[in-house]
């Protein structure tokens, strides 16, 4: 089997390009090295904390499925305390300034406490914008609205778990 210029060329480029990375100290996150596990064993040790309305449990629902897959600790090390605001506003309009588009952006304080000493290791804010569009269907606008508010639940957590992972191995 014969290798195409244009492929070893591509080869050599990779290799170079993750000697370059290895040299600066790049890791992944999530690697498997000694502090990939540590990692993800310390977001497993985080009970949830979200309290209000349906958004409110779809956010909680979602940073469960991100930090504890397997189910909430038993004796969580940490507590993630989440407050949720939301704005939505009106981006697109016709020529009689009804909307057409809106954009629906969710806004999550949190802060991760120790549980043992009630202290705050880490806080911060996190962000998620998700449009829809404004159909003369009631029913269907209504739809458009929930998915996105679904989108920037699940984005809102993901970032969230992003930010406690890097929290956590800046630590490591």
């Amino acid at each position: 089997m014969k290798i195409s210029p244009k492929k070893t060329s591509r080869l050599a480029l990779m290799g170079a390009a993750s000697l370059l990375l290895s040299a600066c100290g790049f890791q992944p996150l999530y690697s498997q090295n000694a502090n990939g596990p540590a990692v993800h064993a310390q977001l497993r040790s985080i009970d949830v904390d979200v309290k209000g309305d349906a958004l409110s449990r779809t956010v909680f629902s979602d940073l469960l499925n991100e930090l504890t897959p397997t189910g909430t600790p038993a004796a969580p090390a940490y507590r993630l305390e989440v407050k949720l605001s939301r704005i939505k506003k009106g981006v697109g309009f016709e020529e009689d300034d009804s909307v057409t588009r809106f954009n629906f952006q969710l806004i999550g304080e949190y802060r991760l406490v120790d549980t043992a000493s009630k202290s705050v290791l880490f806080s911060s804010t996190s962000r998620s914008i998700a449009a829809y569009n404004v159909v003369s269907n009631q029913y269907a606008t209504l739809t458009a609205e929930k998915d996105a508010e679904k989108r920037a639940s699940a984005d809102l957590a993901h970032d969230i778990r992003l930010q406690l992972s890097l929290h956590f191995r800046q630590f490591q």
